[in-house]
């Protein structure tokens, strides 16, 4: 891009004033530097996604050493729909964990791989971003224990501050979170005779829709079989606590309170059916926050579990 030596100046004093001619001048050959830019001759501009325009009220300013009005400029500007500060992020990635799975997987073609891919990210970002707060907590009680062995007048000491606890970390990713999160969202913005700006503000991506609303929440259970043939439930943790998980045996209880797991996996160890047997039990769940129901509850999923 060429170096318009652009350079904003305060209004002409003492009424300096310039001839017709030549602010005319000036006019129509910054008006083709502007045309130049804005028909992207340059070539050195970001995608369009990543752009935005916006307006002022006018301002003079220098270029080529002379003075110049500029009023009601368009001016583009980059504009990213990955959110940059990291508690935000945490929240994009996990709306579009917590939407993705199920009715919007299927309609963009994303397999099973592809949501445990986008699931395991969004919670690695979410430990991270969690952690990353309590260091200067941390370093702050590290400071404060200095002032009271140095200077304090107490007959005791308070106990060494507490390390981060990292002791139960998600599973781990490889490196490149957000690329691959580009890389998704692209994938689904590229089937456009389906794609629908909707789809795009439930997962997050469309830009101002990034923030996660907990009265809408509504988790979505996946599970596989392990143990011996006991039921992993799994969910997308977020910032809720945990889940109320609630459990149909089909023996006609209809769904009874089963556990509120604050991990985002719940085994259930109920007795399995007698050897050869076999049985249908379902689950569904509600989010927690502050440890109150938070949102609706899920559609029931149905596993049919055996005896080994």
């Amino acid at each position: 891009m060429k170096n318009l030596n652009i350079k904003e100046i305060l209004p002409l004093q003492n009424g300096v004033m310039l001839p017709f001619h030549e602010l005319l001048e000036r006019e129509m050959k910054n008006r083709r530097i502007i045309e130049e830019i804005a028909l992207r001759k340059e070539g050195k501009f970001l995608m369009p996604e990543l752009m935005e325009k916006e307006r002022n009220e006018g301002t003079v300013i220098m270029i080529e050493g002379r003075p110049f009005l500029i009023a009601l400029a368009t001016i583009v500007k980059p504009k990213d729909y990955v959110e940059q500060e990291i508690p935000l992020l945490a929240n994009q990635l996990d709306k579009f964990a917590l939407n993705l799975p199920g009715t919007l997987a299927t309609k963009y073609k994303f397999i099973a791989s592809d949501v445990t891919e986008v699931v395991n990210d969004a919670a690695y970002v979410r430990f991270y971003a969690t952690k990353h707060t309590e260091g200067p907590i941390y370093a702050k009680k590290w400071t404060s224990k200095g002032d009271e062995l140095l200077f304090g007048t107490g007959t005791s000491v308070s106990a060494w501050p507490v390390g981060v606890d990292v002791s139960t970390p998600p599973t781990s990713v490889a490196p490149g979170i957000v690329a691959r999160y580009r890389e998704k969202v692209q994938r689904i913005k590229v089937q456009k005779s389906i794609y629908s700006v909707t789809d795009g503000e439930t997962l997050g991506f469309e830009i101002g829709h990034s923030s996660i609303n907990p009265l809408t929440a509504k988790p979505h259970l996946r599970w596989e079989l392990v143990a011996g043939g006991h039921p992993e439930i799994k969910y997308v943790k977020s910032i809720y606590d945990g889940v109320e998980l609630q459990k149909n045996s089909s023996n006609g209880s209809g769904m009874v309170a089963l556990d509120k797991p604050k991990l985002p996996h719940f085994t259930d160890m109920s007795a399995l059916p007698a050897v050869g047997a076999s049985a249908l039990w379902g689950y569904q769940a509600i989010y927690l926050l502050d440890d109150k129901r938070t949102g609706s509850f899920c559609d029931v999923v149905w596993i049919t579990v055996k005896g080994i």
